[in-house]
C-alpha cells in the first residue's frame, strides 16, 4: 500500500503523538535493552519515543514516499532524531550488520499478505540477537472499522481543499477491505489525485502464536492495547504480543 496515497499519509494520518499508556508499555518492555529495530517505521514516532529510552534505533520503512517523509522528519527534528538510523529498501533485500535486542512492528503485520509476513519475520530474524524480545501487533475479526462503512476527511493548505473518502468493507475470513479517495478542489475546480485498495487481516492468537514460533520467537505475553494494564479479552480488536527470541 501507499503507492499512490503515500504522499498524504501525513496529511490525513497520524499526528505523531503516542499515548501516555503506549509510552509506558514501551518503556516497560524494551528496559534493559541496547538496539531497537523498528519495522515498517512509518513516520518514526515510535523510532523517535525508542531514541529518548536510549535505545541505539534502527528504522526500516518499505515505503519509498513513507521513508521519504520520514527522512525529512528525522532530520528537521533535532539531534536525537538524527541519531536513527533510517532504512529503506525492499524487505528482502534488508541485510544489516547489526542485531537487536528489542524490535517492534506496530501497525505494520496486519497490512501484509501471506508472502509480505515471511518476508518480513525472515528479515525480522535476521536482525534480532539471541534473547531478543519482539513487540508486534495485529487486529482481529472485533474490529470495528467496517461497522461505520465509510469516512469522510478534508485538509486545507492554502486555495487547495484536500478530501479523502475512505469505504469499509469486511470480507467473508473476518478481514476489512479500506478502499481510499483523495481528491482536491482549488479554485472551483475539483480534481482527482489518487485512489488506493488495501485489506486489514483479521488474525487469531493461536495463528499469530503458530507464525511467530515458526520464527524462532515464543510468547510471553499478550494484551489487548499497548497497555501493560490491559490483558487481551476475546473481544479485542487488537492483539499485541510480547515474544522473546529463543536463544
Amino acid at each position: 500500500m501507499y503507492e499512490q496515497t503515500g504522499r498524504y499519509y501525513a496529511l490525513f494520518g497520524p499526528h505523531a503523538t503516542i499515548t501516555p499508556e503506549e509510552e509506558r508499555f514501551l518503556a516497560y518492555w524494551s528496559n534493559g535493552r541496547r538496539c531497537a529495530l523498528d519495522f515498517g517505521a512509518g513516520l518514526c514516532v515510535s523510532a523517535m519515543l525508542l531514541a529518548r529510552l536510549g535505545l541505539d534505533v534502527f528504522a526500516f520503512e518499505a515505503s519509498p514516499l513513507l521513508a521519504t517523509l520520514a527522512m525529512d522528519r528525522l532530520n528537521r527534528e533535532g539531534d536525537l532524531a538524527r541519531s536513527i538510523t533510517l532504512l529503506e529498501g525492499r524487505t528482502e533485500a534488508l541485510s544489516e550488520s547489526f542485531q537487536a535486542d528489542f524490535i517492534l512492528m506496530r501497525s505494520v503485520y496486519m497490512l501484509l499478505n501471506d508472502g509480505e509476513r515471511k518476508a518480513a519475520l525472515d528479515a525480522v530474524s535476521r536482525h534480532s540477537a539471541p534473547g531478543a524480545r519482539l513487540v508486534i501487533d495485529v487486529r482481529t475479526s472485533a474490529l470495528p472499522w467496517a461497522e461505520q462503512k465509510s469516512l469522510y476527511e478534508e485538509r486545507h493548505l492554502g486555495r487547495t481543499l484536500y478530501r479523502r473518502n475512505t469505504r469499509y468493507t469486511r470480507q467473508a475470513d473476518g478481514a476489512t477491505r479500506v478502499h481510499w479517495e483523495v481528491e482536491g478542489e482549488r479554485l472551483e475546480r475539483r480534481f482527482p489525485i489518487a485512489e488506493e485498495d488495501f485489506t486489514v487481516r483479521a488474525d487469531t492468537v493461536s495463528g499469530l502464536q503458530n507464525s511467530l514460533t515458526a520464527n524462532g520467537f515464543e510468547i510471553e505475553q499478550i494484551f489487548g492495547a499497548y497497555d501493560i494494564d490491559r490483558p487481551h479479552t476475546k473481544a479485542d480488536a487488537m492483539l499485541v504480543a510480547v515474544a522473546q527470541r529463543k536463544l
